[in-house]
């Protein structure tokens, strides 16, 4: 069963719609993928016992469940639609299949709700860099126009593959090569 998978898969590949560039676009993408997280040093304060080793346990663990689901979902779409497949896979699937239909309204509601750590984050370093004391007034005028900012950017852009990869781009690798040494 899985030489014919393996088969099916290899007939459906074409070299057609792959490239260099998209290769770079799919390595941009990836490394956005494991950054470390802004909220990290809260996430570390707010552990039940928060030392060291329990939290590099927890986040190497959070990676490592983070690797296998998005090397399952890597794997099941380049195998799907091969060389076709677009930066947000579900694109690839009809508007009216229900599955998809789905998947697309769990991954708007975890925008969504991703929003507040988002905000949190932004905010508070925002407001940390520009030494501004944050009164209710001052967080609430900030989280106004970064969710005005983002939903202007919603509307104008259409690619989410594109705004991923260019975010990984130019902040991944300064976030992972270039901070660290400028903060220590």
């Amino acid at each position: 069963a899985a030489a014919a998978a393996a088969a099916a898969a290899a007939s459906r590949f074409s070299v057609k719609g792959t490239s260099l560039v998209k290769s770079l676009i799919l390595i941009s993408t990836l490394t956005t993928s494991y950054t470390c997280h802004y909220n990290a040093p809260r996430f570390f304060r707010e552990l039940k016992n928060p030392t060291q080793s329990r939290f590099l346990a927890l986040t190497t663990m959070a990676f490592g469940a983070a690797l296998v689901l998005n090397t399952i979902f890597l794997v099941s779409g380049f195998l799907l639609f091969g060389g076709a497949a677009q930066g947000l896979i579900l694109n690839n699937f009809a508007t009216s299949d229900s599955l998809a239909v789905a998947a697309r309204g769990a991954v708007a509601l975890s925008i969504l709700l991703g929003y507040p750590l988002t905000l949190d984050g932004f905010r508070t370093s925002t407001l940390q860099l520009l030494h501004v004391q944050p009164t209710q007034r001052v967080k609430d005028l900030v989280a106004v126009v970064f969710i005005a900012g983002c939903g202007a950017l919603a509307v104008v852009l259409r690619d989410l593959g594109a705004v991923v990869s260019f975010f990984g781009a130019v902040l991944g690798s300064a976030v992972v090569y270039v901070l660290p040494g400028i903060m220590f």
